[in-house]
């Protein structure tokens, strides 16, 4: 009744209200933050093969400010998280998945829509990727499990919201179905910048909130030239940032930033962990760096909050803070986009694409290697060729 966007949470938090209230429901979310990161780092390590990585990766993605601050805020946001990382173990495991392995994952991603309608963009790449890799049985089970759970979703929306999504009986969009809502609010003119915006804005970027985050951005090339499993990470991953840049209605709101992207935050250690993994030693130092920076920046978000500076859901940007004042100069301001905001826009696109060339560069100059010996074999036999391991 209270909070009809995401049923599914009231649900899930009953344990911790019972037992404690208010502090029990925080104690609780915090776990299940906590048990998201974790999973994050397993997923990561039997993406990458790289255990330690991972492990260190997840820790410093665990603790940036959003992570940090969502752990014990009352939204659905992580334990979503939770659901999409077990479903991505669950689909991506080595053996070919059977019918008992689709009655898990029907589950998890069961009870990532039940947590708010919007995950379903998140549920269905996931579910088409195990269709993909199961048996007849595991294809079988998904589709009538699946099919049953999406029948009764049906239902009680439609018999207790009055729609397929809860949105209708929002006092902005009362008397709307769900077509008209998000055909109504679904644009691009205005929201474009978020594209960027999400990581770089001053306000409400993640990338001013733990510079860690901005080498996402890079990383993510990394997920698009390996295996399939790989493949999929990166395409929740876009998803979920298309639905934060065209979707959702805004991005600077009365919640603390990187909200409509916490939900994939988990997933962007599997990312990461392959940019240790191809840095070089000055590569890992800087980004060595760049954790410790917002560790430091998190430790002086929650003194900021204990001492009542900033109000978390409010005004955090306005904490006096001397590492986050520091940074500031680097970020634009998309609340007011002047000249200055598309003079400090420029060069973060510039570093963007610089830095995704440098990761690349491997096999970018291998691919013109191979380009330019085609064309010297073109020539005659008598061509000089390049060594195998150049």
């Amino acid at each position: 009744m209270l909070s009809p966007h995401n049923p599914g949470l009231s649900v899930w938090v009953i344990p911790g209200f019972v037992l404690a209230g208010l502090r029990g429901v925080q104690a609780q979310l915090l776990l299940m933050a906590a048990a998201t990161i974790a999973s994050a780092s397993v997923l990561s390590a039997s993406l990458t093969g790289r255990r330690a990585i991972s492990w260190i990766v997840a820790l410093g993605v665990g603790l940036t400010a959003t992570a940090f601050i969502y752990s014990s805020e009352i939204y659905p946001e992580f334990p979503a998280a939770l659901a999409l990382v077990v479903a991505l173990l669950i689909a991506t495991r080595r053996n070919k998945p059977g019918w008992r392995v689709s009655l898990y994952l029907a589950a998890a991603l069961t009870a990532m829509c039940w947590l708010g309608t919007k995950y379903s963009a998140l549920a269905l790449p996931v579910g088409g990727y195990f269709l993909l890799r199961a048996d007849r049985p595991g294809l079988v089970g998904l589709l009538a499990v699946g099919g049953v759970s999406a029948a009764l979703y049906a239902w009680f929306h439609r018999q207790v919201l009055g729609g397929l999504t809860p949105y209708g009986v929002n006092v902005v969009y009362a008397e709307s179905n769900t077509v008209g809502i998000f055909g109504g609010h679904i644009g691009f003119s205005d929201r474009y910048y978020r594209f960027w915006g999400l990581f770089v804005d001053q306000r409400f970027g993640i990338g001013r909130w733990a510079p860690l985050l901005l080498a996402v951005v890079p990383a993510l090339v990394l997920l698009a030239a390996k295996t399939w499993e790989q493949w999929l990470v990166l395409v929740l991953i876009v998803n979920q940032l298309l639905i934060a840049t065209f979707v959702a209605i805004t991005m600077m709101v009365w919640w603390f930033p990187g909200r409509t992207m916490l939900t994939v935050l988990p997933l962007l250690v599997v990312a990461l962990a392959l940019l240790v993994v191809r840095a070089g030693a000055f590569g890992r130092t800087f980004l060595a760096a760049l954790g410790a920076y917002a560790l430091t920046i998190t430790a002086g978000l929650a003194q900021a909050g204990r001492v009542r500076e900033i109000t978390i859901a409010v005004d955090p940007f306005e904490m006096t803070f001397v590492p986050f004042r520091a940074i500031a100069g680097l970020f634009p301001l998309y609340t007011g986009r002047t000249r200055e905001t598309w003079q400090l826009t420029y060069p973060w696109w510039a570093l963007f694409i610089g830095a995704a060339g440098v990761v690349m560069w491997p096999e970018i100059s291998g691919a013109a290697k191979q380009w330019l010996q085609k064309g010297l074999d073109a020539f005659g036999k008598g061509a000089p060729r390049f060594p195998a391991d150049e």
